[in-house]
């Protein structure tokens, strides 16, 4: 049999696209995981994968009229994603797993709410990911 194929959001920065290797090593563990990004054909994705993970990120608003939207600095890839992906693959009978920020997606999408500002919560991603040294990376060849 197999291993399951596990799809994961990558981030994105100008030519390189990569996701955290603690992800990559925990989820790695259970299939072959797959970085996907907005340039890649998204119906393939829904095709071939087997779970859909969603990583940790900006927090998002409790926003009825655009559920899953960002608070404060957007992440265009993930939103394009969670519009173009993670919609369809809700109506598939595919696992999803959310990770904090992808929880709160899922929240949001499925007509939950959110609170924010929980004390003691510490947001991580007031640093530029692009410089952090546990990222695993790869290249993303140019459109012709």
């Amino acid at each position: 049999m197999s291993k399951p194929k596990i799809l994961i959001y990558g981030n994105v920065y100008d030519t390189a696209v990569g996701q955290s290797i603690a992800y990559m090593d925990f989820f790695s563990q259970f299939g072959d995981v797959i970085i996907v990004t907005s340039e890649m054909d998204l119906d393939w994705m829904i095709e071939i994968g087997d779970i859909l993970a969603l990583p940790g990120g900006m927090d998002v608003l409790n926003n009825k009229a655009k559920p899953g939207f960002y608070a404060g600095k957007a992440h265009p890839h993930y939103e394009y994603l969670d519009e173009n992906l993670l919609a369809p693959w809700l109506k598939t009978s595919k696992p999803i797993i959310g990770i904090c920020r992808g929880m709160q997606v899922l929240n949001t999408r499925l007509g939950g709410t959110l609170h924010r500002h929980v004390i003691e919560h510490v947001q991580a991603d007031k640093l530029d990911r692009s410089e952090t040294p546990d990222l695993l990376f790869t290249s993303i060849k140019d459109k012709e």
